[in-house]
């Protein structure tokens, strides 16, 4: 059943909750707004809004979230594939990946993961594979032109 709100406050409480724990992108909140039953004209007014504020930003949110994912040693494919998957466009997902990267590059953090992890050979290939680096980046990190 969707609900049909009297005001527009109680929308924008709601959302205002959600977005008072983190950061959220466009497609993430639309999505939670719709799961709490709210009608798909309400959430469609309150983006528009949101956006026109700049309280909603895909942009902002790509950066953070591609900055956060690069400290915790995740590799560029699987920082791009989260991103789209919370609704964030290609382009804007690049950009926030070379962001993330001015930081601590993917080379860098793979290096560090490695140290960490204390792993060789073609489990730490395989480690690094699955944290999202590139087969040739893993394959040189891993030291080891057989995996």
């Amino acid at each position: 059943m969707r609900k049909s709100r009297g005001s527009a406050s109680k929308i924008e409480d709601t959302a205002a909750r959600i977005l008072s724990l983190r950061e959220h992108s466009e497609r993430e909140l639309y999505m939670k707004l719709l799961k709490k039953g709210y009608m798909k004209e309400e959430i469609e007014k309150l983006m528009e809004k949101l956006k026109k504020a700049g309280v909603v930003n895909d942009r902002r949110f790509a950066i953070l979230y591609a900055r956060l994912r690069r400290k915790k040693l995740y590799g560029d494919r699987k920082i791009m594939a989260e991103l789209l998957e919370r609704g964030v466009n290609r382009e804007i997902a690049e950009d926030a990946i070379k962001e993330a990267s001015k930081e601590l590059n993917e080379r860098e953090a793979a290096m560090k993961l490695a140290e960490k992890k204390k792993k060789k050979g073609e489990k730490l290939f395989r480690y690094l594979i699955q944290r999202g680096f590139s087969i040739e980046l893993a394959r040189e990190v891993a030291g080891d032109e057989d995996v």
